[in-house]
C-alpha cells in the first residue's frame, strides 16, 4: 500500500509540475518582451552581439545566453539562420555541426587559431565541404603554414568577400603563397594579410580595405602603386614593413607618372623600419584631403 500511494503522489506531483510549466509559459506569454517580433529579437541578438565583439578575429557566441530570455526568444534564434552563419571551427564538433544545420544554406563565416585547434590537418577538410559557402574566412596558422597553406590553396573560395591570415613565420614567396588572385576570388573585398604574401595586382585593384604586414611579394613598387591606382573602391589601405620585399625603387620616379590618385581612401597607415621608402612612396600618392594619415 505505501509504495502504490508513493506512486500516487508521484504522478500527481509530475502533473502538477506540468501544469505550472503551462502556466508559466502562458504567464510569460503576456510580458511585453515575450511579444515582441521576430524582426526586433533578431536586431537586439544582432546588436548585443557586435557590442560584445573584442576583435576583428573573434567569433561571438555571448548571443546565445540571450536564448535563455524565455522558450519564445529561444526559438525565434534557432529559426533564425543568419544568426549561425558565423562558426568557431576549434569549437566542439557537435556546435560546428549545430550551426551549420541552422544556417541553412547562408552564406558562412569561419573562424580558426590552427595552433589552438591542436588538430592542424583537420581545419581545411572540415572547412572544404562548405567552400562554396564562405563568405569570410579568419584562420590564424601559428607554426602550421607548411601544413595548411597547401590544403588552402586549391580550396575554391569563389564567394569569399573578406579574407584574414596570419601566421607566425617570416613568410616565403614561394611556399607559402596562398595563391590569391582575382581569378580565384573575384568577390573580394577585404584582404588583411599578417606574414603572408601579395603577388596579384588585378586582386588589390578591386579592394576595398587593404592591410599587408610583415609580407612578402615578387611585385614591383611601380605594379603596387600601379594596381592602387587602378582601384576606384580603396577605402583602407595598411602597410607595415613590406617595401623591402617590393623591387624597382631606383626606377620608380621614372614610370609611376602621374601619382595615383585613391579618391575614396579614408585611411592610410604606414609603417617601416627605415623610413627612407616612405617618403618616395608617399610622393606617387594622391590623397583626400579627410584622409587620415599614420605614419
Amino acid at each position: 500500500q505505501i509504495s502504490l500511494r508513493l506512486a500516487q503522489l508521484e504522478e500527481q506531483a509530475s502533473s502538477i509540475k506540468q501544469e505550472q510549466q503551462a502556466l508559466y509559459a502562458q504567464w510569460n506569454a503576456t510580458l511585453t518582451v515575450c511579444r515582441l517580433p521576430p524582426e526586433i529579437i533578431l536586431e537586439i541578438l544582432t546588436q548585443y552581439r557586435r557590442r560584445t565583439l573584442h576583435c576583428t578575429t573573434a567569433m561571438n557566441t555571448e548571443w546565445v545566453k540571450l536564448r535563455l530570455v524565455c522558450r519564445y526568444w529561444n526559438t525565434v534564434a534557432c529559426a533564425m539562420p543568419r544568426l549561425w552563419r558565423e562558426i568557431d571551427v576549434d569549437r566542439h564538433p557537435s556546435w560546428f555541426n549545430l550551426c551549420l544545420e541552422r544556417s541553412e544554406g547562408s552564406t558562412l563565416t569561419f573562424s580558426s587559431t590552427v595552433s589552438r585547434a591542436s588538430r592542424e590537418e583537420a581545419v581545411v577538410p572540415m572547412i572544404s565541404p562548405h567552400a562554396q559557402r564562405l563568405r569570410q574566412l579568419v584562420i590564424d596558422f601559428g607554426a602550421y603554414h607548411h601544413i595548411v597553406i597547401p590544403q588552402l590553396r586549391v580550396l575554391n573560395m569563389h564567394a569569399l568577400e573578406h579574407l584574414y591570415v596570419s601566421q607566425h613565420e617570416r613568410p616565403d614567396p614561394t611556399s607559402d603563397d596562398l595563391n590569391l588572385t582575382h581569378l580565384r576570388h573575384p568577390l573580394l573585398q577585404t584582404l588583411n594579410l599578417h606574414h603572408s604574401v601579395l603577388s596579384d595586382t588585378q586582386l588589390i585593384s578591386n579592394l576595398r580595405v587593404l592591410h599587408v604586414v610583415f609580407c612578402a611579394s615578387n611585385l614591383s613598387i611601380n605594379q603596387f602603386i600601379t594596381a592602387l591606382a587602378a582601384s576606384q573602391r580603396l577605402e583602407d589601405l595598411k602597410i607595415h614593413y613590406f617595401f623591402k620585399s617590393l623591387t624597382g625603387w631606383d626606377s620608380l620616379s621614372a614610370i609611376c607618372q602621374p601619382p595615383a590618385t585613391l579618391s575614396r581612401l579614408t585611411k592610410l597607415d604606414v609603417a617601416e623600419d627605415s623610413a627612407s621608402p616612405l617618403p618616395p612612396f608617399l610622393t606617387h600618392l594622391r590623397l583626400p584631403a579627410n584622409a587620415r594619415i599614420f605614419l
